[in-house]
């Protein structure tokens, strides 16, 4: 409930409380921010983490085509001298394009990782920087349950 400790006709003293108002919606709005501010900056991190996995993605993808890429080119020389079959071939040929797809869908995906917190690190995110307005707005809000007397006044208190 709201407290109002002076009435019209008394002597207030610069900086004498003169309302406090219930702080508790005002305190559960800050500890709100205060979680969402957190989440959100576990949210950005994870995003990095995840871009520098879908790096290490596309680089094993790169290895791989190599790999795929050496051993069709060993089974068509054995081919050329008959010491391969056709089914062999053709299975490393399936082998390099299975490479060759994977590399474009580790590189997508590293795209669209990079995409998410480009240009931003954590601090400065556009996620981040919402979530400590929304903590300021909060605090600010917080403050304003008690209101003081900014100076003497005889005779009347201004609520």
């Amino acid at each position: 409930s709201d407290v109002c400790s002076s009435d019209l006709t008394q002597t207030v003293k610069q900086g004498q409380l003169l309302v406090e108002m219930d702080p508790a919606v005002a305190l559960v709005n800050l500890e709100a921010a205060e979680a969402n501010l957190a989440r959100v900056v576990r949210n950005v991190r994870s995003q990095f983490s995840r871009t520098d996995a879908s790096s290490a993605e596309v680089n094993q993808a790169r290895v791989a085509l190599a790999l795929a890429k050496g051993d069709f080119a060993r089974r068509r020389k054995a081919f050329d001298t008959q010491s391969v079959s056709a089914e062999e071939l053709a299975h490393a040929r399936g082998a390099v394009a299975a490479a060759e797809a994977a590399l474009r869908t580790a590189e997508g995906n590293l795209r669209q990782s990079r995409a998410n917190i480009e240009g931003a690190d954590i601090a400065n995110n556009p996620e981040v920087l919402a979530a400590e307005a929304q903590l300021r707005a909060a605090a600010i809000a917080s403050g304003h349950m008690r209101i003081v007397a900014p100076m003497d006044e005889i005779g009347r208190a201004h609520v």
